[in-house]
């Protein structure tokens, strides 16, 4: 099964190691922002405001998504079978 996170970005559930709130950990995005700057593995899904901050394993390797849709949101999604 599949995650949609904003835009044209869908993850498998399979892959994620975790959906955190911006909001709540700011000095992880402030990083994740940083990596990003330096053409890291992190993605943006959308210009709009990031709501959440999606980590998936590619591998040995972790990406970060910066996704518009909330935490409490991406839960439904997954809870309801329609990720």
């Amino acid at each position: 099964m599949i995650l949609h996170i904003g835009n044209d970005e869908f993850v498998p559930l399979s892959s994620i190691v975790a959906v955190l709130d911006a909001h709540a950990h700011p000095e992880l995005m402030e990083q994740a922002l940083s990596m990003q700057k330096k053409g890291r593995d992190v993605r943006r899904a959308g210009a709009q405001e990031v709501k959440s901050l999606v980590i998936v394993a590619v591998g040995p390797r972790r990406m970060f998504f910066l996704s518009p849709i909330s935490v409490q949101t991406l839960r439904k999604r997954v809870e309801s079978g329609s990720a």
